[in-house]
């Protein structure tokens, strides 16, 4: 039954992420950042490790960091399925998550790792600005902020989904 309860952890603390960062940028005075993007062009902005360390719980000896790491990568996981299976329309978005996530998997989710790993890789989405590529004469628009609302709304429901299976779990086990 921890787990169950640290899942319900992980569940409340994801909600509170996005919640409480969209209120942090309302009540911002951010005009324009240095791209021209203003702060109600996106949801979210840089500055997020010490919100998201307030929604977390670095306790030693815990498994919510170990279920918060796994239910974030798990979440990424299943992003990039979505992109896959939207085809051309998201096909850039797969592209450019599939490589952040090659490129970063050591540093974030393999092997050991402290604590508050899960919030470093969603922080650094949360601080990389959209941007345009042009492909082939293609126009594309990447929007790592969007992506990481996405992967925090999906992680959520990995969460409730574990806690469902775990609360089925007998309590000898």
């Amino acid at each position: 039954r921890e787990w169950t309860q640290d899942l319900e952890l992980v569940i409340s603390a994801n909600k509170k992420i996005t919640a409480s960062y969209n209120d942090k940028i309302a009540n911002s005075h951010i005009e324009n950042l240095p791209n021209g993007i203003s702060s109600g062009d996106v949801n979210f902005r840089s500055g997020t490790s010490k919100h998201l360390e307030k929604h977390h719980a670095f306790e030693s000896g815990s498994n919510f960091d170990v279920l918060f790491l796994l239910s974030t990568q798990e979440s990424v996981h299943r992003v990039l399925k979505k992109f896959i299976a939207a085809g051309d329309e998201k096909a850039t978005s797969y592209q450019w998550l599939s490589d952040y996530y090659s490129q970063n998997a050591d540093k974030y989710f393999n092997r050991n790792q402290r604590y508050g790993r899960a919030n470093e890789f969603v922080d650094n989405l949360l601080r990389t600005l959209p941007y345009t590529i042009n492909k082939e004469g293609n126009v594309d628009h990447i929007n790592p902020l969007s992506i990481a609302e996405e992967i925090i709304r999906v992680r959520g429901e990995v969460a409730s989904e574990w806690k469902n299976m775990m609360s089925l779990v007998p309590e000898s086990q």
